[in-house]
């Protein structure tokens, strides 16, 4: 999977908390993210060689906040891997807690060719009145080892559809940069990211139209033996 994504949580890793079929090589990453200078996301997400990943976030202040765990298996069919996740989040409103909602989610990806594989992905198909069902459609293009592709397309409910592109770019094996724009709102997110033996950090900056600027760090380690 390409490391890159917006929504739902506008960062910049596409992670279990987006689709199950994420990558599931032994790892662990952590992401905190401060949303337009107002708001803090923190998540951590813990992958197994079984194909088994599980994460933890929590996002707000003290007026409004969301706790929410995930947990997901993904399995390879020849071309194709599926998976399912189990999302669980609880809000709460000036201290008021909310009842616990949970949200199922599955994912298809088909990798055609090494260099083209498409996603798509259905979120909370089970509890579209308390949370919006979500479904993103994406083609992923690797046309060089230095290059790749993402286009997207992101629709929640009946509310709103958004267009996504995003290009992360290999300068070498130690630096990466990423590009990327979308709509609804319009948005344009830059950062690089920083890779040492089994280790990288990444730094990215978002834009809105109108609520101005988010920063997103990111900290991830590969469990797997070479990286």
């Amino acid at each position: 999977m390409l490391e890159m994504a917006f929504e739902p949580i506008d960062c910049a890793r596409e992670g279990i908390f987006e689709t199950p079929v994420a990558s599931f090589q032994p790892s662990v990453h952590s992401l905190w993210m401060n949303n337009f200078g107002i708001l803090p996301y923190m998540r951590a997400e813990f992958y197994l060689p079984a194909g088994v990943g599980f994460g933890i976030s929590n996002f707000g202040n003290e007026l409004y906040k969301e706790n929410q765990f995930v947990v997901g298996y993904a399995h390879n069919i020849k071309m194709l891997r599926i998976g399912a996740s189990v999302q669980g989040m609880k809000m709460y409103v000036d201290d008021f807690t909310q009842n616990l909602y949970i949200g199922i989610g599955a994912a298809i990806n088909a990798k055609f060719t090494s260099s083209v594989s498409c996603n798509f992905t259905i979120q909370n198909f089970n509890s579209i009145e308390e949370i919006p069902q979500t479904n993103t459609y994406e083609i992923l293009l690797s046309p060089t080892n230095e290059l790749k592709t993402s286009i997207q397309l992101y629709t929640v409910g009946n509310f709103s559809n958004e267009v996504r592109f995003m290009n992360e770019i290999k300068i070498s094996n130690a630096l990466s940069i990423a590009l990327g724009v979308k709509n609804n709102p319009d948005s344009f997110t830059g950062g690089i990211k920083l890779n040492y033996k089994n280790f990288n950090v990444s730094y990215y900056a978002r834009t809105h139209s109108e609520l101005g600027l988010s920063h997103i760090l990111g900290l991830d380690m590969s469990l797997k033996k070479g990286g």
